[in-house]
């Protein structure tokens, strides 16, 4: 018996799995072979690992649940802003671009954490690709997180549109931060939810590609040390698919996915 996300993920996990099952297969390949869970939202027990590889196994769990979390929680923002009804009021404004500013730092997030995975399984090569490879979507984070706030439009139907976000500092194609407001004309600008979507659908086969590399990697440190992951079957607890708030109940676990580790 091996693992699966839909039965012995987390809450997360289980919930993700439709997705993870269309654009982020390695997620699952990768979590079944070297990570897993024992019902109690903990990694699954690995025999023959040493205490050192098993705390940058715990460390890197964390980070590559992040990944999926940022990833994930993009396209629910993306989802959220198709099905709105647009904005009418004060408060559905101010609930836009609350969304508009999470969506755009999950892209750092995500980029940060994929690096964090390559240095545990210490490949610094890889590190540096996969941060290059996402920059031009971490260059847009900057720009929408750190720089003045971006223009905007809410159209005759209450649909909210943003310019095209630039992607690279050399580039002259896009909103940066150097730019005027006043500069920006209704051509230039798309609807919020089709920038949302198309990003997602963007960074999706880019984010599976580089967890395709980290499998590649950990498939090495399995091998080499002779590693195996204790099956589902034989752990003693049912998982319940909580997410693992672990902290407030007092407990302190090494999680695969705990919001509170």
């Amino acid at each position: 018996m091996t693992y699966t996300l839909r039965i012995n993920g987390d809450s997360l996990e289980k919930e993700a799995a439709d997705f993870v099952e269309t654009n982020l297969p390695n997620y699952e390949i990768l979590w079944k072979a070297y990570i897993g869970n024992d019902g109690t939202n903990t990694m699954a027990k690995m025999v023959g690992i040493s205490d050192g590889l098993q705390e940058k196994r715990k460390l890197f769990s964390q980070h590559h649940y992040t990944i999926l979390e940022s990833l994930y929680f993009m396209h629910l923002l993306a989802e959220d802003e198709r099905n709105s009804n647009g904005v009418s009021s004060f408060n559905e404004y101010r609930m836009t671009v609350n969304n508009l500013i999470a969506f755009f730092a999950y892209t750092g997030r995500l980029r940060d954490n994929m690096g964090k995975c390559f240095v545990l399984l210490q490949d610094s090569a890889k590190q540096k690709d996969s941060e290059d490879k996402l920059n031009e979507f971490y260059y847009q984070r900057h720009v929408v997180v750190h720089g003045a706030k971006i223009p905007f439009r809410i159209d005759e139907l209450n649909l909210f549109q943003i310019p095209q976000i630039r992607r690279d500092k050399s580039s002259y194609l896009g909103f940066d931060q150097s730019e005027d407001w006043n500069k920006m004309s209704h051509e230039d600008l798309i609807f919020l939810s089709d920038a949302m979507s198309n990003l997602v659908t963007e960074l999706c086969p880019k984010v599976n590609a580089l967890i395709g590399e980290m499998y590649d990697r950990v498939k090495g440190i399995i091998t080499s040390n002779q590693l195996s992951l204790v099956p589902p079957d034989q752990n003693t607890k049912e998982s319940h698919g909580t997410i693992g708030f672990s902290g407030f109940s007092g407990t302190n676990t090494s999680s695969s996915g705990s919001v509170c580790g």
